[in-house]
């Protein structure tokens, strides 16, 4: 049992690391390549120029990301983290200060093109690191079953709280609880989930 249980693990990892995480990183590229596409266009179309320094910054950068999209994981962001700490203000803060230089001279909608693909980039990076993480995946889909489950839970817990405080109610604790119960049970279907999260329901 103990000799199965090991191959299916092995198996299972070597799935994870050939397979799925390879898949995850090869729709990461191509993403980025459709918002770098994406802006290229808004480029062409006159909404910023291609010798805007932001446009130019913002496109260095999507390449960069799509140059080392096989490096982004976990332990590597945290590490980032931590490394970010030791730094020194002036290297820490050259980025961000090239960025605001460069967005000096732009006009508000090319500011607003710009920040709108950095907010998508972070975004897809995080999701990456969410989706191929061993770790980070199923703290966050326990999050989101928790999530799920606990604003019904929270809202017939005070529900009940107010009618056991109120000095007119009838029955005691125990029959109160049992309450909680029977409403848990036929309120946390997919209803609940439903109005949370319409899109991964439906």
């Amino acid at each position: 049992m103990g000799f199965v249980t090991g191959v299916s693990l092995l198996l299972l990892w070597l799935f994870y690391i050939i397979f799925y995480r390879q898949f995850c990183v090869d729709r990461h590229r191509a993403e980025l390549f459709e918002i770098r596409n994406r802006l290229f266009d808004r480029a062409a179309a006159g909404e910023i120029s291609f010798d805007n320094k932001g446009y130019q910054l913002t496109r260095y950068t999507l390449n960069a990301f799509i140059r080392h999209a096989h490096k982004s994981c976990l332990a590597e962001f945290l590490m980032t983290l931590v490394s970010q700490k030791r730094m020194p203000e002036s290297i820490k803060d050259s980025f961000r200060l090239r960025l605001s230089e460069s967005l000096e001279g732009c006009t508000e909608e090319e500011k607003e093109i710009i920040n709108g693909v950095f907010e998508d980039l972070h975004a897809r990076y995080v999701i990456l690191i969410v989706k191929t993480s061993p770790i980070a995946l199923p703290a966050f889909l326990a999050y989101v079953v928790f999530s799920s489950v606990w604003k019904p839970i929270k809202q017939i817990a005070f529900r009940n709280l107010k009618k056991l405080s109120n000095p007119s109610s009838k029955g005691s604790a125990s029959a109160a609880l049992l309450y909680v119960d029977e409403q848990i049970y036929s309120e946390s279907g997919n209803d609940v989930s439903r109005e949370r999260f319409p899109r991964a329901v439906a």
